[in-house]
């Protein structure tokens, strides 16, 4: 049973990297991966894009709306893990409401018995927007009928700021505006290379990067 409540304490994430990829993935990105990928510092409202480093779950090709970032950390929902749970057989009164599809999210490792529900309200002040994005976390215990979008994630990615520093200068995360329209997509499967196109610099020319290198 998923518990709508949120925690304000950001439990770190492990990131898995490929040592032996590492490198060598490094070396055949531009200007080693790091002259484009790490000029933009994260904030809140970006896309976090997983970068080919990242080599396993929960974070392979994960595209990450970050919710907040400020000097105690960072938190995020992974937008492209779907499970094949109905949301609304989890938390009540969503039905009508969700977009499609209308299934629980894996939102990140942390607290995943938390649900956190991301939305599109219908009027300004119906809901506290993140950033310029449009798009806010709801109480869902509250009145949902203003609601345009609404997505249900369990758990959420977490950082605090030496960790996700940390992580961007390993080369494993490109940060990417957002693109509102992607948080309720139901063109789930292609959403990492859709937003490694949308990318800066010459990053765009890794949205054909193969799962497995060794088949490169």
């Amino acid at each position: 049973m998923l518990v709508a409540q949120w925690h304000d304490d950001t439990a770190s994430n492990t990131i898995e990297l490929n040592s032996v990829l590492l490198n060598g993935v490094l070396r055949l990105l531009p200007d080693g991966g790091r002259a484009v990928s790490f000029t933009v510092d994260p904030y809140t409202g970006c896309f976090l894009v997983a970068t080919p480093i990242i080599t396993s779950p929960p974070f392979w090709r994960t595209v990450i709306f970050v919710l907040t970032h400020d000097e105690d950390g960072t938190v995020g929902v992974i937008l492209n893990t779907p499970t094949e749970l109905a949301a609304e057989n989890y938390i009540e009164g969503v039905t009508g409401r969700l977009s499609a599809p209308e299934l629980v999210f894996i939102g990140g490792p942390v607290q995943p018995e938390t649900a956190i529900a991301v939305a599109r309200p219908g009027t300004s002040d119906s809901v506290d927007t993140i950033a310029d994005s449009g798009i806010g976390t709801v109480d869902l215990t509250a009145n949902l009928e203003f609601l345009h979008d609404l997505r249900i994630f369990a758990g959420y990615a977490g950082w605090d700021s030496q960790q996700l520093a940390s992580e961007m200068q390993e080369g494993a995360w490109w940060v990417v505006r957002c693109d509102p329209s992607e948080v309720f997509t139901d063109e789930i499967e292609d959403m990492w290379r859709r937003c490694v196109q949308r990318a800066p610099g010459n990053i765009p020319l890794y949205r054909t990067y193969p799962a497995d290198p060794t088949e490169n």
